[in-house]
């Protein structure tokens, strides 16, 4: 399985440092990603592996993580790629809450 949050990370290490980013296509390839990690996640949900347990608690732990480093503050740069990035962690999460625990 493809590690996506190894891309999201680096650009939200960029935001932290205050890179300038290109930001052209940026939010559809987050949104991709997103969708990415969301697809690998449901199909290993799906199929029921092995390692399904430690792969979504892997993956809320790094989501929650991320996302305390993304948390709108006024006066930031970026800040639709902020929101962009604190809205689909926490979507994220709440799908991953609902394989683990149910609906």
């Amino acid at each position: 399985m493809e590690n996506q949050f190894q891309a999201i990370g680096m650009l939200i290490n960029d935001l932290r440092k205050g890179r300038n980013l290109l930001t052209k296509g940026i939010i559809e390839d987050l949104r991709e990603n997103f969708k990415e990690i969301l697809m690998q996640l449901g199909y290993a949900w799906y199929r029921k592996v092995e390692w399904l347990d430690y792969l979504l608690d892997f993956h809320m732990a790094e989501a929650e993580r991320l996302r305390g480093f993304v948390v709108h503050e006024e006066g930031k740069d970026y800040p639709s790629i902020r929101a962009v990035l604190y809205e689909e962690f926490t979507a994220l999460i709440a799908r991953i809450d609902l394989m683990v625990n149910g609906g």
